[in-house]
């Protein structure tokens, strides 16, 4: 007999489920994941094997379908009387009868009690439900002009050979990933033609330029196979291209990463080619000339160039109302700690800035992971920071600084599992950016804190013969060294530490107010001092 009884399942934040006007509460986590995963499936159906591989990854077929059976009979328990929810045969696990599916008007808001560390394979699924859940992005993204001419960029429809329609959510994922990326960096302005229906000017057109790139995707799967392919172009003349195969030998063409990965080397691209119309080759002299400018300077972690920053932003007072030229003001001080500056006021004016960014845009990925880190590491409110490290990996889960800057986070907290995932995330999702070694960073002061001393001084030799003036790299590299025993490559470190900071010594870190990540830096590198007997 068929369910009429009304099901309402909502993915909008926690998990919520309601039958015969009732709320159930639903105890075990995969429980509430095999209802998830049915209820936004077409059809509302998978099969075992399916829900085996996104939910018992790890265990082997027999341990894999006791652990269903176990959670099925968990989930027809707290039903009770609307136990008839769920059929079952020997093959498949549906949904009985109508459901009312709540899904999020933001994607970042999608399931997010949803259990974690299950696996690789369940969460691809859960970023590619956020991705579904988002709304459509707008066809002008349109924002207040800086003091240079911003780039506009044509985003072209998808070319599309598909022999399975599901496909073309890939070229949704990459596109996405792109624009969020793009927006972030306030610099562009952003035609989509890919909706061609909607009149988005009824109420006037904005005052854009026409697009001077064009960034075309193209998708081909055929079988098992599939290609990805991208161009940059400026008119007929292509700029840039990339392109990616893979086989289907898993249950995905290309994991997230793989199209986090890929969508990031498309916005470095885009980047290369803006810092070089905007800035140019006499850069080095001149200082930034424009925002893109001013992140690269910021990246850079020397100190003349964090002055270089602020200096731009002083004599722009146009700028004052970007979220992301206060974010970045405000990342400029905390990129000079313990080199002698900045004074109290300055950590004051940093406050300023970063509470200004979050005012103006809360939305804004890089504005959340630059303040997130102010607010952690110069202000040390780890609270506030956590959270807006949090968000910004939300809503922008293909961007390195959100990882990077989430390890860091994490370490103050001293919570190093995380730190270490978080600080391999960004090393993937950063491993063809210009500032790869900057991603970098955090894997490096996370293995000295783990005692991965080994993998410590590779990456922080990687990351330093790149950002020479690195000094938290520095600190903890020279920890690295003297627990490997290799001292007097340690007491170099020290010295190189000591040119810039001169008040580097053992006494001096143990002071609270010294700008170390942790109280294990403090034990790390204090015991390094005593290694090489300073005193």
């Amino acid at each position: 007999m068929l369910r009429t009884k009304a099901t309402s399942i909502s993915l909008d934040g926690n998990f919520k489920l309601e039958a015969s006007g009732q709320e159930i509460n639903v105890k075990a986590s995969r429980a509430r994941a095999i209802l998830a995963i049915l209820a936004t499936t077409d059809g509302h159906k998978k099969s075992r094997d399916a829900l085996k591989a996104l939910l018992w990854p790890r265990s082997d077929e027999k341990q894999a379908s006791g652990s269903m059976r176990t959670a099925l009979s968990s989930l027809r328990q707290d039903l009770g009387a609307d136990a008839d929810l769920i059929g079952a045969n020997r093959t498949h696990i549906w949904l009985n009868g109508p459901v009312d599916l709540h899904l999020p008007g933001n994607g970042e808001a999608f399931f997010e009690d949803a259990p974690t560390d299950i696996g690789a394979a369940f969460e691809e699924w859960l970023q590619i439900e956020r991705h579904r859940a988002k709304p459509q992005l707008p066809l002008i993204v349109a924002q207040e002009r800086g003091p240079t001419r911003r780039i506009c960029i044509g985003i072209l429809p998808t070319q599309e050979r598909l022999d399975e329609p599901m496909a073309a959510l890939l070229a949704t994922q990459v596109l996405d990933f792109v624009v969020e990326s793009l927006r972030a960096y306030e610099i562009f302005d952003l035609f989509d033609f890919r909706d061609l229906e909607t009149d988005h000017f009824a109420q006037g057109a904005p005052s854009m330029a026409d697009p001077e790139l064009y960034l075309r995707l193209s998708l081909t799967k055929v079988r098992t196979m599939a290609q990805l392919s991208v161009s940059v172009r400026r008119g007929r003349q292509i700029l840039w291209a990339h392109a990616t195969s893979a086989d289907q030998s898993g249950p995905f063409l290309f994991s997230h990463d793989d199209v986090a990965a890929f969508a990031n080397q498309t916005v470095d691209a885009i980047l290369k080619a803006a810092f070089r119309k905007h800035e140019g080759p006499s850069f080095r002299e001149r200082g930034p000339q424009s925002m893109i400018g001013v992140i690269h300077q910021l990246y850079g972690m020397s100190r003349d160039g964090q002055h270089s920053v602020r200096r731009y932003l002083e004599g722009h007072p146009e700028l004052g109302g970007s979220a992301l030229a206060n974010a970045c003001y405000a990342l400029s001080v905390a990129n000079t700690l313990g080199e002698g500056d900045p004074s109290l006021a300055d950590l004051e004016e940093a406050r300023r800035h970063a509470t200004r960014a979050l005012e103006l845009d809360m939305q804004n990925p890089l504005v959340l992971a630059f303040c997130g880190h102010v607010f952690g590491f110069a202000l040390r409110d780890f609270s506030v920071g956590a959270e807006a490290t949090k968000l910004a990996r939300r809503q922008a889960p293909a961007l390195p600084q959100a990882w990077d800057f989430s390890a860091m986070n994490a370490i103050y907290r001293g919570a190093f599992p995380d730190a270490m995932r978080f600080s391999r995330k960004a090393a993937q999702l950063g491993q063809y950016s210009p500032y790869r070694e900057l991603f970098r960073s955090s894997l490096a002061i996370t293995a000295t804190l783990t005692g991965e001393h080994e993998t410590a001084v590779q990456v922080s030799h990687s990351v330093l013969m790149r950002l020479p003036e690195f000094l938290a790299v520095m600190r903890h590299a020279a920890a690295s060294h003297s627990a490997l025993g290799q001292l007097s490559q340690a007491e170099d470190m020290v010295q190189r530490v000591r040119a810039r900071d001169c008040l580097f010594s053992a006494e001096a870190v143990q002071d609270p107010n010294y700008p170390l990540p942790s109280a294990a830096s403090r034990d790390a590198i204090g015991r390094t001092f005593r290694v090489l007997g300073h005193t």
